[in-house]
């Protein structure tokens, strides 16, 4: 009875931290995803100090490929390649690119590429500006490293011309934690089939990662699907909980789903 009121205890402790944030998951491989991480702890705009624009202006449903620098962990696969194309969309491993720019529900749907994903925010983008574009940048020392994608002032494709206002955001990749941050500086189109991603499909997903009723192994995890909920200033953190297998463990777990509720900054 005392270990069952403590563990209580814990719960009702770590649901009051997180009472104003919003934790989502963990799916079938132990992924959840938070929306409580201060944006302006992170975000740092790489467009005029990255190491490559590979997808320039008047591009489109185009495609990059690059080393990441590390080997980063998704799903418990190591990758040492990454794909992403203008369209908001990150892919790994050579071969698996997406230059799809018709967005899918992740938990019901594969991609046309059945690969493992980022939908960071997917969507149909193009650059018209001078300037916008996709970036990256490896920056850190070994065993920190960080790989940053950024969507640079790209416009909702709009047959003969674009939208009124672009959108600005940005994936970063850890390599000691395998975490995934996702930034959204400025997602404001001023168009009623792009604004904060009304049209847009915002999570991660391994190979079959669908839901088990439709085929898949239920390895995925969406923040949004076609909804107006992706706010300039978010930052959306993915990463995995331990799976707690003693007593010891249970409070680890319960430990880190109170830490994500708390404003943490990284060195």
């Amino acid at each position: 009875m005392r270990h069952a009121s403590t563990i209580a205890a814990i719960i009702v402790a770590a649901a009051a931290v997180s009472a104003q944030a919003v934790t989502i998951g963990p799916d079938a491989f132990g992924y959840v995803v938070t929306d409580d991480v201060a944006f302006d702890d992170f975000w740092q705009d790489i467009s005029a100090s990255a190491d490559g624009k590979h997808i320039g202006q008047n591009q489109q449903d185009t495609w990059a490929r690059v080393q990441i620098g590390f080997d980063f962990n998704f799903y418990g696969t190591d990758y040492r390649y990454v794909n992403w194309t203008d369209n908001g969309l990150i892919t790994f491993g050579l071969g698996n690119h997406n230059t799809q720019y018709s967005n899918v529900d992740l938990t019901a749907q594969s991609p046309n590429v059945d690969a493992p994903t980022i939908a960071v925010l997917w969507d149909d983008w193009v650059g018209y500006e001078t300037g916008s574009g996709v970036y990256h940048l490896q920056t850190g020392t070994e065993g920190t490293r960080r790989f940053i994608i950024q969507w640079e002032t790209l416009d909702g494709y709009v047959p003969g011309g674009g939208t009124a206002s672009t959108v600005t955001f940005q994936a970063t990749l850890y390599e000691e934690t395998g975490e995934i941050l996702l930034l959204y500086k400025d997602v404001d189109a001023e168009h009623l089939a792009y604004n904060f991603g009304i049209g847009a499909t915002v999570g991660i997903r391994d190979t079959g990662g669908q839901k088990h009723e439709y085929g898949g192994n239920d390895c995925n995890l969406q923040w949004s699907y076609n909804e107006a909920v992706i706010n300039d200033g978010l930052a959306l953190e993915f990463r995995i909980i331990p799976e707690p297998v003693t007593m010891a463990g249970l409070v680890l777990g319960i430990g880190c789903l109170a830490r994500y509720a708390r404003k943490r900054r990284r060195a």
